[in-house]
């Protein structure tokens, strides 16, 4: 579903010699199937997300998505694949005054799903992530935490292929977060949705099917078990 193959990204900030963000990535993400990177702040994790999710193009390497090299994507045409094909969470969660399941309902509307479809389809998600009981609350009067919720719901609306999450449970605490995580490795395993999520959280690593680890730039293979019994060494 997804494939990085040996992607590298730099940046140069005015003169200064260029900065390597992502530096010869390579992995391959199956349908079913949920992937965790885990690093630290400033490891280049967003900025592999953002590859993969055609908003970055890559200076050397390829990134396929189903199969199609999304690299030479205009920008129009990134967007659609996004809205489309894929559900893209970004670190910073943002609502709109207006009920949860508006806000949650928010991509399909764009995709011209009519209201009463959209709600049929958000209701459940919401209501797996625990936000039944909230569904007519006002964005602007929910927590951090539950936003979090909200949008992890839009971005799994209409049924996409791969999901690509940024921090999905930075605002989460522990008990939400191993939740959340469980819904989304479910609907992975009976849904046959792929799943990239990217995240400085080692708790993350007992829910993934693989972890890789990020460090300056470089992609490296990791068991679960190996990096919860190293970071708690």
């Amino acid at each position: 579903m997804l494939k990085l193959e040996d992607v590298s990204l730099s940046y140069r900030v005015g003169g200064e010699e260029p900065v390597v963000a992502v530096e010869g990535a390579s992995t391959e993400i199956e349908s079913g199937e949920l992937v965790m990177v885990y690093g630290p702040s400033g490891s280049g994790k967003s900025t592999l997300l953002q590859l993969s999710a055609g908003l970055l193009a890559p200076d050397n390497g390829r990134v396929l998505v189903n199969g199609r090299d999304i690299s030479g994507l205009s920008p129009r045409e990134a967007a659609r694949m996004r809205l489309h094909e894929l559900g893209f969470l970004a670190a910073f969660t943002s609502v709109l005054p207006a009920p949860a399941i508006e806000n949650a309902a928010l991509k399909l509307i764009g995709r011209r799903v009519s209201w009463k479809q959209a709600e049929d389809q958000v209701r459940p998600l919401l209501e797996r992530l625990g936000m039944g009981e909230k569904l007519d609350r006002d964005g602007r009067h929910l927590s951090m935490g539950e936003r979090q919720r909200v949008m992890i719901a839009r971005a799994l609306s209409g049924k996409p292929k791969l999901l690509l999450a940024d921090e999905p449970t930075s605002n989460l605490d522990s008990r939400r977060s191993k939740e959340v995580l469980g819904v989304i490795r479910d609907l992975c395993h009976e849904t046959g949705l792929a799943a990239l999520l990217v995240t400085h959280d080692p708790q993350a690593a007992v829910i993934a099917d693989r972890v890789h680890v990020l460090r300056d730039g470089q992609l490296t293979d990791c068991e679960p078990h190996e990096l919860t019994v190293a970071l708690e060494g």
